[in-house]
């Protein structure tokens, strides 16, 4: 499941929903959903001026004055301007950021998984060609059907291709390359020549092992369906997650993306309900992190009792 989307749907309310020990907090947040911006610049200082209060959260604070400097408040179109300069990741605490890359990272792999690129990621990472997801059986099986329509298929895309590794092996110019399980003849298979960087990571392979590689380009010699410059998927989305993070944190600011001060709200309320040995603290799977996550975001969402209009809508 894509959990990013979801995240910021379900804790935009929660955002709104949680309000400060102000006792007229209650009364900016109705004000300011009328489109009241003096209403909506308190609302922002009084998350940006109280971060020490348990339910403060600086991200609220900058979308509340998004609001209110785009209907008039000069005051929060300054606070915004001031902000500028800072880079997104700072704002987080250590933690904070790992589950800021696992939910990136999940985002990620999701891209690889559905054939698609992902609309939120693209303002920060566009791949220069689209990808297709496949097995190694059905590309072996579609060159075998016809040479030429497999070339036009794959032409100019890059291939995630996943597959059993039947042999690992070298060519005669030392380059390592990969026999996978596919196509109709057990003695003409796919290969998959692997990047030089990660001739540790082949050598480590066993037959028989069920791996998925990122390759940038495929042919047709002798028979066999042929992928090259390949690398581990893993390592791929990793390097890719590494890539958008560091994007995220020189522009976010500067751009004022409002999706992306959604997820800092949705980080900051998060870590607040995570323990100290958490998988997305104490591991870089991004799986675990989000299975881990999933029933905090139901239990949150149960203790939201009014639903608004999300604050980058209006």
């Amino acid at each position: 499941m894509k959990y990013l989307f979801l995240m910021i749907m379900l804790f935009t309310s929660s955002m709104i929903a949680n309000p400060l020990s102000n006792a007229n907090y209650t009364k900016n947040k109705n004000s300011c959903i009328s489109s009241d911006a003096n209403a909506c610049n308190e609302l922002g200082k009084a998350h940006l001026d109280n971060l020490n209060e348990k339910n403060a959260n600086f991200f609220a604070g900058v979308l509340f004055h998004q609001k209110a400097c785009k209907i008039g408040n000069e005051e929060s179109c300054k606070i915004l301007n001031d902000l500028k300069s800072k880079n997104l990741t700072s704002l987080f605490s250590e933690n904070e950021i790992k589950i800021f890359k696992s939910l990136i990272k999940d985002e990620v792999s999701f891209t690889f998984r559905e054939n698609t690129n992902s609309s939120m990621l693209n303002e920060y990472y566009t791949p220069k060609k689209e990808h297709i997801s496949i097995s190694s059986n059905i590309i072996q099986l579609d060159y075998e059907k016809n040479e030429v329509g497999a070339d036009l298929k794959y032409k100019d895309k890059d291939i995630v291709v996943s597959g059993q590794v039947l042999k690992i092996s070298k060519d005669a110019f030392n380059s390592i390359y990969l026999d996978l399980k596919g196509g109709t003849n057990q003695f003409i298979t796919p290969k998959a020549y692997i990047k030089k960087d990660y001739i540790e990571w082949a050598s480590k392979l066993s037959k028989n092992d069920n791996i998925k590689l990122y390759c940038e380009k495929s042919s047709m010699v002798m028979g066999s369906a042929i992928l090259n410059d390949c690398a581990p998927i893993d390592i791929v989305i990793e390097e890719r997650t590494n890539i958008i993070l560091d994007a995220i944190d020189k522009n976010a600011l500067k751009k004022s993306n409002n999706k992306f001060f959604q997820m800092g709200v949705m980080i900051k309320e998060l870590s607040k309900h995570l323990k100290p040995n958490s998988s997305c603290y104490t591991t870089n799977d991004a799986n675990k992190c989000i299975s881990e996550i999933n029933p905090i975001i139901n239990q949150i969402n149960k203790e939201v009792k009014e639903m608004v209009l999300p604050l980058s809508k209006d």
